[in-house]
Parts: C-alpha cells; structure tokens; sequence
C-alpha cells in the first residue's frame, strides 16, 4: 500500500526463532560474516555506468556500496540476485561495489530483446531452435474425437447435476471437455495434466469425472493430495457420487511425512502448495518430498488455478520429465523463453525473471506450449456481473495508528544498514500486521452493516495471536547476547545463537530503540484481530476458521456458521484463503467477505477472492477490501 518498491515479502508470517537461527547460520560458528567486502572499492568503470544508463538506470558510487535508480523494477529480481536491496528512504537499490560489474553485465544482456514483431527469442542459437521446434510440434489442444469417446454418458450426467444449482450449460460442457483432456493425457502415457481453472470454476467436479474415468481405464492406485482434512471431508462430500472408493486421500502435511510410493495416478489439489522447489524451509521441503512422489507415480494431475506466472516458477513440473523430450530438461525451457541465468557472488548460477517489454508475451508463450501440448486447461469464471459486487473500501485509520506506522518504517530506513539476515522481512511483516490492527475495527463496522441486512459476514485476516514486544527488555536481552558472544570469543567456543536469547534476527532491535526514541512507547502491542472480532460480536456469534483452533473444532466451527448458528466468520488467508467453498448454494446464507489485508501475492489475491463467489452461487456475493488512505 506504499508506491515503492518493496523488499520481497516472506509468503508466511516469519518465525522469529526460524529467522534468528539462519541468521546465526550465516555468521558461522564464530559469530563472524562468512563474507567480507572490500570498505575502498575501485571506482565504477564508465562503460557499465553508460551501459545502464541506457537501460534508464543510474549508477552513483556511495562508499561501499552502488545507489541505482530510475527504472529498476523490472529488473529487481537480478539486482536482488547480486546482493541489492531496496533502500525506501533513498527510493534506491544499494549493491555492494565489488558486484557491480557482474550486476551491470547482466542487467545489460537482459535488456533490449525486442524484436520488430514485439515477440522474443532467445539470443542463443540453440535456445532458439529448442523453442521453434517446440512450438512447430502439432496442435493438440482440442480434442481429435467427441467427449463421448472418452466420457461415459453417466459421468456426463454427473457433471450436468450441476445445472440444478445455477451452473451455466456451456461451463459444464467445459467441465466434461476438461475431464476429456485429463483422461486423453492418460492414455496417451503424457507425464503429467495441469487444470489451472480459476477458484469457483468446478476443478473437483472435473477431478471427480477425470477420476471415475481413469479407474474404468484400469488405474488401481489414485492418490488424492490436498491442504487439510475438513477438505479431504468436503471433497469426499461432493464428490460421493462419482465413486471415490478406492481413492486414497492424504494431506499435505502428511505427504511430507510418508514414504513415496507407486501410484497409477497421482492428484495434488491447489498444486500451487509444491511450487517452491529452491530453498530450505517447510514449503520447500514439501515440493522435494512431492517431486518423489511423482517420480513413482505413472500420471500427475496437479489442479491449481496458479501454476505459474512466469517460466522459472515452473521448475516443481520437472520431476514429472514433461520437458525432457523436448527441451532436455526444465532450465532450457525456461531459458527459451525469456529466464535468465545469473551467477550469485558464491558462483551458483540461478535463474532469474526480469521484466522486460517482451515478458508477458514470453510466459504467454510458455504457458500456450502447455495448451498445444494438450497437457493444460484454463477456464475463466463467468458469473453474471449482477451476482457479485467487488469493491475496495477506503478508510482513514486512526492517527496513533498512522503515526506508529510512519515512525517505524522511518526508523527501518535510517538502522537499514544494521539489518542482517532476514531483518529486513521481519521489520515488513511487521508493518504489515500494524497496517491490519489499524483495519481490523473497520472491518468490524462492515460486518455489523452487512448482519443488519440479513447478510453472512467472512472476515479474512492474515495475523491471529496477539503481538506484544516489550523494546526495553528486548534492548537488555541483546546487550546480554553481545556480552555472551563475547565472552565466547575469549574462550574460542561457539558463541549462541539469538534464538537462546529470545532475540528476532540482527539488527532488529538497532531499529526497534530508534523507534521508540522517535515515539516514546516502549512497549508495541497489536491485539489478535479474531479477539477483536469476537470482543465486537460476542463468542457466541463468531466462527473461528484459524490456526488457533484444531482442525476438528474449526471444521465444527465452520459449520456452525454454515447452519448460521454462529453467523460471523473469521478465518485466516493461510487456512481458509485456497480451497474452501464459502458461497450461498442455496439462497438463504448471502456473504460479505471483508478482506482487512492485501496477502503477500497476486496468485494469493485470486485465491483469497474467489471464496465466495463461485459457480452455484445463489444470490449476490459481496467482496470488499479494505484500504487505508494514510497509511
């Protein structure tokens, strides 16, 4: 919500115990930086500062460090590969100087790729000749027969159950087309099938009739994977009618946990959650244990209406090997069409996405590649503009609130140079949870409106403990750190980690003292937003769909809204933003769902925003997301 360009944002709210240990591990068993950068650097060479500045971009030589502005956000992913980082003060990026002629040379091979035509090959002779033989492979994006050859009449009729509740004729003629292609890919021993339909468009259903079809082809073994257990339940539910006997249903979570094993097929519902391949958090692991899952299995189907935005995001599809005919592997795709390969200081090489005017028309292509391949279906969802108001709300929050805000990102800014590690990510999340605390009462004001018109408020949030930092005693806490590294040091042992110390990652607190020098408070607290919720409406009335409760109780909890026993529901992005089905099916629980945050990505946006207007819709569904004009 601030016009700069932002640090990238952590996909979920940062551990600080998690961010304190890498940043420990970083330093080494010494406590010292495990690099060190030269404090004279030699002055910039004048060809890669002109070079840049064709590109529109400035190069300006401060101490250790290069500032570069002008138009560097489409060029932020490698300028962050070489080591940049946003500077919001400065409205600048800072590179160390030592990097920045390896940052300069790439910045100018990824520029000016634009072809007369407006598209873009790769320079590469190679790479460009994988791409034309890629894209001259024959069209298979429709189906060579009727759907009839590879539907039965009653997984026809199973699919037209849905006309009853509002679903247009022509969306389930896409539906049975959808199910064809999965069942066509089958047969015809593709490794893999991926329905990117949007949130709302039916994708179980056509999991549903794809399945039943596949198992009268002979699959013994389907493996069923999704986010949680009240989905496994409401899947089973929906899909009772299509023969889900047989079908094996697991978690995520538990996924991780069990032995790959032998499918015939293989189904990951929002697939999104095994997109992270590079890394080493929870999320990471869990799309290295999925690539074993699917290298045993004979056929992946993997339904998520964001596969990937552009082709490095891609990567998850390579252990089903639908790149290796053609392209060899997954980096020449994405090579071929448009990533980047950069060198890190360590010397790895990564692939990069660098917007460039030709960008969108490069992951176009890649993502028409699949279609042509007959190996990807997308449909858009059409309900009638009469059904759905969407709106973004505006509001002025509190004065206090604005001004804690402003002091704490100024603070940030002017201790950016102390931040080590994953400070940065922990000082924006949490600005992000001090702009939702300012939002939440609002939030509340909308649901009363929307219950006094016999409306279903859903109140989406991102945060939902309470937060309560005391900077005194943080202050003391990191003093007690220093002295114990110290004193390590002197001894040769190992000095502790932050985390033994109760302490977020380096240089937080740096930031933190200045805040509250700046601001008097001593002490930060951001009341849980479902406490301010059910504070506002009673316990009695409200719903909580969250991580605070089991899974049993905020499946029953969810129901009891459902039934409009507790007419109030409040749920996080994390677990109810992807998956869950919250429209009126019937024509007597209408909702308002009251964004209070913008979630960390545009795929999430879609995700969160599409829970309650979905197909079978009966009514209007309201979505509103909420804005704050001072902060």
């Amino acid at each position: 919500e601030r016009p700069h360009e932002p640090a990238e944002a952590p996909q979920e709210s940062p551990d600080d115990d998690f961010f304190a240990d890498l940043e420990d591990l970083r330093r080494g068993d010494k406590g010292e930086p495990l690099y060190q950068l030269p404090m004279d650097p030699t002055p910039l060479d004048p060809e890669d500062v002109a070079e840049l500045a064709k590109l529109k971009i400035t190069a300006t030589l401060r101490g250790a460090d290069v500032h570069l502005t002008g138009k560097t956000y489409d060029q932020r992913e490698t300028i962050k590969a070489a080591g940049g980082r946003w500077d919001p003060a400065q409205k600048a990026w800072t590179v160390p100087a030592v990097r920045f002629t390896a940052l300069a040379r790439s910045l100018r091979d990824a520029g000016g790729r634009q072809s007369a035509t407006g598209s873009t090959r790769p320079r590469d002779s190679r790479l460009a000749g994988l791409r034309s033989a890629a894209e001259a492979r024959p069209d298979r994006s429709g189906l060579e027969n009727p759907v009839g050859s590879y539907l039965g009449a009653d997984t026809v009729a199973l699919l037209e159950r849905g006309l009853a509740f509002g679903i247009p004729d022509t969306v389930i003629r896409d539906q049975a087309e959808d199910a064809a292609r999965i069942v066509r890919a089958y047969t015809d021993k593709r490794p893999l099938f991926l329905l990117a339909s949007e949130p709302g468009s039916g994708k179980t259903f056509v999991l549903g009739a794809a399945i039943r079809e596949l198992k009268r082809l002979g699959a013994k073994k389907i493996v069923y994977v999704t986010l949680r257990q009240e989905l496994i339940t409401q899947i089973r539910k929906d899909l009772g009618a299509y023969g889900m006997d047989g079908v094996e249903f697991m978690t995520y979570p538990a996924m991780r946990d069990a032995a790959p094993a032998e499918a015939d097929a293989l189904i990951f519902d929002e697939a999104h959650s095994i997109k992270n391949v590079r890394g080493g958090d929870a999320s990471a692991r869990q799309a290295q244990q999925a690539a074993q899952w699917i290298q045993r299995a004979r056929f992946t189907v993997l339904a998520t209406a964001t596969p990937f935005e552009n082709p490095t995001q891609a990567a998850y599809l390579n252990a089903t090997g639908v790149f290796d005919e053609v392209f060899g592997g997954f980096a020449d795709f994405a090579l071929a069409y448009g990533a980047e390969r950069i060198t890190l200081g360590t010397g790895n090489e990564v692939l990069v996405w660098n917007r460039r005017t030709t960008s969108d028309a490069d992951a176009a292509a890649a993502r028409q590649w699949f279609v042509r391949e007959g190996i990807y279906a997308s449909r858009r969802i059409q309900l009638p503009p009469d059904q759905v108001d969407s709106r973004l709300v505006k509001v002025t929050v509190d004065g206090k609130a604005a001004s804690r805000y402003a002091m704490l990102a100024e603070a940030a800014a002017r201790e950016e140079q102390t931040l080590g590690g994953f400070g940065a990510a922990w000082i924006t999340n949490f600005e992000k949870r001090l702009l939702e605390a300012a939002k939440v009462e609002f939030g509340v004001n909308e649901a009363k409106v929307a219950l006094d018109h016999g409306r279903f408020p859903i109140i989406f949030v991102e945060t939902k403990a309470e937060r309560r930092i005391d900077i005194p005693d943080l202050i003391e806490r990191e003093q007690g750190w220093q002295r114990a590294v110290a004193m390590a040091r002197m001894q040769h042992d190992t000095p502790p980690k932050r985390a033994e110390f109760g302490l977020p990652p380096l240089g937080v607190t740096d930031v933190l003292a200045r805040y509250m020098g700046m601001s008097g408070d001593e002490v930060i607290t951001i009341p849980s937003a479902e406490d301010v919720v059910t504070n506002a409406f009673g316990a009695g009335k409200v719903a909580i769909f969250t991580g605070s409760v089991t899974p049993k109780q905020a499946q029953e909890n969810l129901d009891a809204w459902r039934r409009g026993d507790k007419p109030v529901l409040v749920a996080t992005m994390a677990k109810g933003g992807t998956g869950l089905s919250l429209h009126d099916t019937v024509g007597d629980h209408q909702t308002t769902q009251i964004n209070i945050n913008l979630p960390w990505t545009a795929t999430q946006v879609v995700q969160v925003a599409q829970r309650s207007a979905r197909y079978g819709l009966k009514g209007k569904a309201e979505v509103q997301w909420i804005f704050a004009n001072n902060i």
